[in-house]
């Protein structure tokens, strides 16, 4: 979603469409906070069952880049998961890996 304009129950939907028609394969959730909706998407995206979400380390994040690392960190470990953050290529650029605990 380059142009962050995917709400929540969008993400929702496609999320839950894609793991019924795919099965088991690792889906990863990538947006913008242009429109400040990212916060929101990704969350749902996590109740959802996305398995990636990409963000950035909050001074490089919001705007046009991705949601904070450390605002996701905080939201996805209060929401029965288990994450872990993984950095990537650049400094910048931070990988969360999520699983719903059953």
């Amino acid at each position: 979603d380059m142009a962050g304009t995917m709400t929540p129950y969008e993400a929702e939907h496609l999320i839950k469409g894609i793991k019924d028609a795919v099965g088991d394969m690792p889906l990863i959730l990538h947006t913008h906070s242009t429109t400040g909706m990212a916060y929101m998407t990704l969350t749902k995206a996590i109740e959802s069952g996305i398995d990636v979400i990409d963000t950035a380390t909050s001074c490089f994040s919001g705007g046009t880049s991705q949601p904070s690392t450390e605002t996701m960190l905080t939201v996805s470990s209060r929401m029965d998961c288990h994450v872990s953050a993984k950095s990537g290529p650049r400094v910048a650029s931070v990988v969360m890996i999520v699983s719903v605990v059953p």
